[in-house]
C-alpha cells in the first residue's frame, strides 16, 4: 500500500509504482539530542541446491579500505532523477542515501535515531518547536561549507508546491523554518509530532547546497561518503570516495558502481560470474536456491512489508468481531511463511507493526494468534453460527502467490467449519475495481518506519486508505496521544495497547511479514548489526560495508 504523500503528489501514477518507494517514505522515532542511542529460479539459473535455514552470522572482520564495489540494482528506471523530491526506487535510495547525500538525522541499525548533519537537537514539551544544531567543519563535494541556509533551502524545496515533491505531505505541518545563526535551524510545527526528527531522516530529506537548481541536481552535490562521477538513468552510476568526508567510519571502498539489471536471472548470473558483488533484491525461490552456493552469502533482515487479507468491517458478516476472530484463528501462518516466502519472513499477528519498527510488540509480550480450529469454532458459536461461507478476492496484483495463499487458507479454514470461495481477480483494475470495494480482499503494504505513519494511513477511523473500514474510538485516542508523547517508554506502552486492539478487533488478517533479502559475494564484510528499515542495510551498504 502506498503512502499518502505519493498519492497526493503523484496521483497519475499507479499503486504498483507507489509501492516501490513506500518502505522508507515516512519518518520514525523521537530523540531530544544526538547523544541518545540513536520464473522458477532453479530453471533460470541451472541450480539445484538443498535449502538451509541456518541463520546468517554477522562478520566480525575489522573494516579496511579499498576496492571497487559493483551492485546490481533490480529496481531502477529511465525516469530516475537525483532531484530528491522524486526519488523513489531502490536505485535512487541507495545512490542518494548510501552514496552521495546526508540527512540531518539518521536511523541506526538498531532502529534508534542518531546524529547526522545535526549534532544535536532540542524539542519543546508540546513537540511543536524543534531546534537543530549543525556539525561544524563539514563541506559539500564542491567545497562549499555546510550552513544553516543550506538546511533551510533543502527543506523548503519540498514544501514549495512548484517542485511537486513526494515529501511535501511529510512536511505539511511546518508553519515556519528559520535560520537562527550559521549553524542553528529552528522549525516550528502547527501540530506536535514526536516523530518529526525521524521524518528528517527520510531518504527524500537529503541536504544539498542552497541555490541548487533543478538542472544542477544532476551533479549530485552532497556531503556523503562518495562523489558522483557519472549517472545515466536506467543504466547506472559511478562514484569515487570523498576524501574530505567528515566521518572516518564509512565510505570504505575506493569507488562504487550501481548497475541497473532489473531481470533477476541476469543479475544473479552476474553475481555468480563475478561481474558484480551484490544483487539488491531476491525473490524467495531464488534466495533459497542460492543459499548454499559457494562464495555467495544470502542475507536477510526483518522488514515491515506485510501481506494482508482485509475485511470490510462495515459489511456483513465481517462487521461481527467474533467472525473476524474466527477467521484469524483459521489460517495456518507457518504454512504460508514456508509456501509464500520460503521461510524468508516472520509470522504476523494481525496488526501492521513489523519487526523493523522500534515499538513492535513481540508475541512474547502480547501473545500470538495461531491456527486453532477449536478457537475458530468457538468464535463462530459466539457469533451465533455453526458454519460460515465467505468469498476472498485474490490477485497477483495484490502480491505474487496470493492465489496459492488463498487456496492454503481455504484448506485450513475448512477444518474450522469455514468455507472460503477463493475468487481470482484480474490484475488489471484490481486496485481501482476490487480493492476497498469487495468485502474481503488480498492486499499488501510496503510497511512504514514509524507506528504513527502506518496507523494514520491505514487504521485511523477517517484514514483515506482504511481498507478495512474499521473504526475504534479507543484506538484513535491512543494514536493522537502517542503522536505527541516524547517519553519513549510511555510511547511503547501506548503502541503496545494499540497493537493488541488491532489484533483482537481489527479487520485485517496479517499472516506474514516479508524479510529484505539480497545476495553478496563472500568477500564483502559488515558490522555486527544491519538495518531492516530498507533493503541492503537500510540502503547504506556502500557506506557501511567493506571488502575483507
Amino acid at each position: 500500500m502506498p503512502d499518502k504523500s505519493f498519492l497526493n503528489s503523484h496521483r497519475s501514477l499507479g499503486r504498483r509504482k507507489f509501492l516501490r518507494g513506500t518502505a522508507a517514505a515516512l519518518g520514525g522515532t523521537v530523540a531530544t539530542a544526538a547523544g541518545l542511542r540513536t520464473a522458477g529460479a532453479r530453471e533460470l539459473l541451472g541450480l539445484d541446491l538443498p535449502y538451509s535455514s541456518a541463520p546468517f552470522e554477522p562478520d566480525q572482520v575489522p573494516a579496511q579500505r579499498g576496492g571497487h564495489l559493483r551492485i546490481a540494482m533490480r529496481h531502477s528506471g529511465t525516469a530516475d532523477t537525483l532531484e530528491p523530491g522524486n526519488s523513489y526506487n531502490d536505485f535512487m535510495i541507495v545512490l542518494g542515501g548510501g552514496v552521495l547525500y546526508d540527512t540531518l538525522t539518521e536511523t541506526a541499525p538498531d532502529l534508534t535515531l542518531q546524529a547526522g548533519l545535526a549534532e544535536s537537537w532540542e524539542v519543546s514539551q508540546d513537540a511543536k518547536t524543534w531546534t537543530f544544531s549543525l556539525r561544524h567543519g563539514i563541506s559539500f563535494h564542491n567545497g562549499k561549507d555546510l550552513e544553516a541556509d543550506d538546511v533551510v533551502s533543502s527543506i523548503r524545496h519540498h514544501t514549495n508546491g512548484e517542485n511537486n515533491s513526494a515529501a511535501k505531505s511529510l512536511l505539511s505541518d511546518i508553519s515556519s523554518i528559520d535560520r537562527l545563526d550559521r549553524n542553528t535551524v529552528r522549525i516550528t510545527l502547527s501540530k506536535g509530532s514526536a516523530d518529526f526528527a525521524k521524518t528528517l531522516s527520510n531518504f527524500h530529506m537529503v541536504i544539498f547546497p542552497s541555490g541548487t537548481s533543478n538542472k544542477e541536481f544532476g551533479r549530485g552535490i552532497g556531503t556523503g561518503p562518495y562523489v558522483l562521477e557519472k549517472f545515466e538513468p536506467g543504466v547506472g552510476a559511478t562514484a569515487r570516495r570523498n576524501d574530505n568526508d567528515y566521518r572516518s567510519d564509512r565510505g570504505y571502498f575506493d569507488s562504487v558502481e550501481l548497475v541497473a539489471i532489473t531481470d533477476e536471472a541476469a543479475a544473479v548470473r552476474a553475481l555468480l560470474s563475478g561481474q558484480v558483488d551484490v544483487v539488491s533484491r531476491l525473490e524467495p525461490d531464488t534466495a533459497r536456491t542460492l543459499q548454499n552456493r559457494a562464495n555467495i552469502k544470502v542475507i536477510q533482515t526483518p522488514s515491515n512489508q506485510h501481506y494482508t487479507f482485509s475485511m470490510r468491517t462495515d459489511q456483513s458478516p465481517f462487521n461481527d468481531r467474533n467472525v473476524r476472530l474466527a477467521l484469524k484463528h483459521a489460517i495456518n501462518r507457518h504454512e504460508l511463511l514456508e509456501s509464500l516466502l520460503k521461510g524468508f519472513g516472520t509470522i504476523g499477528n494481525d496488526h501492521s507493526i513489523g519487526p523493523a519498527n522500534l515499538f513492535h510488540a513481540p508475541p512474547s509480550d502480547i501473545g500470538q494468534h495461531s491456527y486453532d480450529p477449536d478457537k475458530a469454532r468457538h468464535f463462530l458459536r459466539q457469533a451465533g453460527r455453526s458454519s460460515l461461507s465467505v468469498s476472498l478476492s485474490v490477485s497477483d496484483a495484490a502480491f505474487a502467490g496470493s492465489t496459492d495463499a488463498g487456496d492454503a487458507y481455504r484448506r485450513s479454514a475448512r477444518e474450522c467449519g469455514i468455507e472460503i470461495d477463493v475468487s481470482r481477480e484480474p490484475t488489471d483494475g484490481f486496485w481501482s475495481n476490487i480493492w476497498m470495494k469487495k468485502p474481503w480482499v488480498a492486499s499488501y503494504w510496503g510497511g512504514r518506519p514509524t507506528e504513527d505513519s502506518i496507523f494514520t494511513i491505514a487504521y485511523e477511523s477517517n484514514a483515506p486508505w482504511n481498507e478495512t473500514f474499521w473504526k475504534n474510538s479507543r484506538f484513535d485516542r491512543l494514536l493522537h496521544e502517542a503522536r505527541i508523547e516524547l517519553d519513549n517508554n510511555r510511547r511503547r506502552e501506548l503502541y503496545k495497547e494499540m497493537q493488541i486492539i488491532l489484533r483482537d478487533d481489527g479487520g485485517a488478517v496479517v499472516p506474514v511479514f516479508a524479510n529484505n533479502v539480497f545476495a553478496v559475494s563472500d568477500k564483502l564484510q559488515h558490522g555486527p548489526q544491519m538495518s531492516g528499515e530498507w533493503n541492503m542495510d537500510g540502503g547504506r551498504l556502500p557506506s557501511r560495508w567493506w571488502f575483507g
